[in-house]
């Protein structure tokens, strides 16, 4: 005759015990803290606005997340990181720089990073607010700051950063500095959010260090929800 397996008793009720330990969590959905809504990628400009009519190029990009804690149920809760950068391996630094952003829509103002302040070197942060963590990269620059919390029925936290000497530039070439901003908006309320850009390089030519003019002022826009595709017909199809 076969032999019945037996099992250890306290080995099955160990079994046991585990098996209820792991019911929670095979049932209870995760929730992430954060999710970003929209991302819209680097927007290279480019042009002959070097120092001495040099060909030279900058960019933009920027994403926008959503806090989805819901730790406010009056409430959400947003941040949004804009990247300036230096596109270009070449003899023009960006010296001299404004980002200027604006949040539309009933938006409040929670947080802002860089501060005013003078940074020599590039600075690595965790920017936090509420359920979002996001890690933001502060310029080497002496930065000054333009805010408006009520501009226009907007947020303006606009940002200037200049070059402080010795070579230390704001943004690395090529390379970026990030600038965000936390707010709030009414439960399911809209957001929009308009970023722009505009310039000064400084040229090295031997040991001479040459000025250029300002560039044209380029943008880029986040919105959440995301505006409707375009209608396939025109009004009368």
């Amino acid at each position: 005759m076969r032999k019945l397996l037996t099992l250890n008793p306290r080995f099955v009720r160990s079994l046991a015990l585990l098996s209820f330990a792991l019911l929670p969590a095979l049932f209870v959905p995760s929730a992430k803290a954060q999710v970003i809504v929209q991302d819209q990628g680097l927007q290279e400009f480019c042009g002959n606005w070097g120092a001495a009519g040099d060909y030279t190029c900058m960019g933009l990009s920027g994403y926008l997340v959503k806090d989805d804690t819901e730790q406010d149920p009056n409430h959400d809760i947003y941040s949004f990181v804009a990247r300036a950068w230096d596109t270009r391996n070449d003899n023009q630094y960006i010296g001299d720089l404004w980002l200027e952003t604006y949040t539309y829509f009933n938006a409040l103002l929670d947080k802002y990073e860089p501060q005013a302040a003078t940074r020599w070197q590039q600075t690595p942060i965790t920017f936090s607010y509420s359920g979002i963590s996001v890690g933001v990269t502060l310029p080497a620059a002496r930065t000054d700051i333009d805010l408006n919390p009520n501009y226009y029925s907007s947020i303006k936290v606009n940002y200037h950063d200049y070059v402080i000497c010795c070579g230390v530039f704001p943004i690395p070439n090529p390379g970026w500095s990030e600038y965000a901003v936390a707010f709030d908006v009414p439960q399911g309320g809209s957001v929009a959010i308009n970023i722009y850009l505009h310039v000064r390089f400084l040229g090295q030519y031997g040991h001479n260090a040459v000025w250029s003019n300002w560039t044209p002022t380029f943008g880029i826009s986040l919105q959440y929800p995301p505006p409707p595709p375009p209608s396939r017909c025109p009004p009368v199809c």
